[in-house]
């Protein structure tokens, strides 16, 4: 048995050394509340060769779930640039409080952290569900959503915390690709569609984005690509109820039209 070279899923570069990154950084879990922090199942690759990976199911809270698959010069340089400059806007999320007075935030940084987020999860569902090599290497190169992936986010009136619920329709790694990626944030929600760029994968990414705001008219706004026409705050707040179904919309909107049976929908346990 052969142990397989590293490469960097962003920048696909093997001369770099691996390092260990967290899908919701560390330090954000001194903000949450301690007994709303919850655990949940999470896949973690312990050793990778030639032949078949071996992984190991186990316990863990939203802010310890790392990906062992990033390179120190993306974890300690862009990746980390990039979550300092949204951390503020998303800690604020994170307090209980009664202010008002929301921290700014640059929406096309904030669509492009949401999206590496959800990309580093699927690393976390085990083998056969990791998006597309290409689309991190996209992230990496243009520093944008990749084509035909969307970002959207809205407000909860209950604190909901999870760290990624992800439902996935098929093609594990192809074009047609497709996978939903759902964050609870305290009193933001926001999810993450990724498509391998197929042509079926987009179309079921519009046709999703359409079901959504027909579902829950008024509550998301469109985080990436970067919406214009509307404001930040939508004029509707999800229940944690309506937050959890979104969560499973991209499932559901299948079973509705009997392409698929509910028994095959592949699901992260809840939190």
């Amino acid at each position: 048995m052969s142990t397989k070279t590293f490469v960097c899923l962003f920048c696909q570069s093997s001369e770099g050394k691996r390092s260990r990154e967290h899908v919701l950084r560390k330090a954000f879990n001194k903000t949450a509340p301690k007994d709303l922090i919850d655990t949940e199942l999470v896949t973690t690759r312990i050793r990778e060769s030639d032949e078949t990976p071996s992984e190991r199911v186990s316990p863990m809270s939203q802010f310890d779930v790392q990906v062992n698959s990033v390179c120190t010069d993306c974890n300690s340089g862009w990746l980390n640039d990039l979550e300092a400059a949204v951390a503020p806007f998303m800690l604020w999320h994170l307090t209980v409080h009664g202010s008002m007075k929301v921290p700014a935030v640059d929406e096309h940084l904030l669509g492009l952290w949401m999206t590496t987020r959800a990309l580093m999860r699927t690393c976390t569902e085990g083998r056969g569900r990791q998006a597309p090599n290409h689309l991190f290497h996209e992230v990496y190169t243009t520093r944008r959503v990749p084509r035909g992936c969307f970002v959207q986010s809205a407000y909860v009136d209950t604190y909901v915390l999870t760290g990624g619920r992800c439902t996935y329709e098929s093609d594990a790694g192809g074009e047609n690709y497709s996978a939903c990626v759902s964050f609870g944030f305290g009193f933001l929600f926001f999810q993450t569609f990724l498509t391998g760029g197929g042509p079926s994968s987009r179309a079921l990414g519009t046709a999703l984005r359409r079901d959504i705001r027909k579902r829950f008219p008024a509550a998301f706004k469109m985080v990436a690509p970067f919406d214009n026409a509307h404001p930040w705050l939508a004029s509707t707040l999800l229940t944690g109820g309506e937050a959890r179904a979104a969560a499973q919309v991209f499932s559901q909107f299948y079973i509705d039209r009997g392409f698929i049976d509910p028994k095959a929908i592949v699901m992260h346990p809840e939190s």
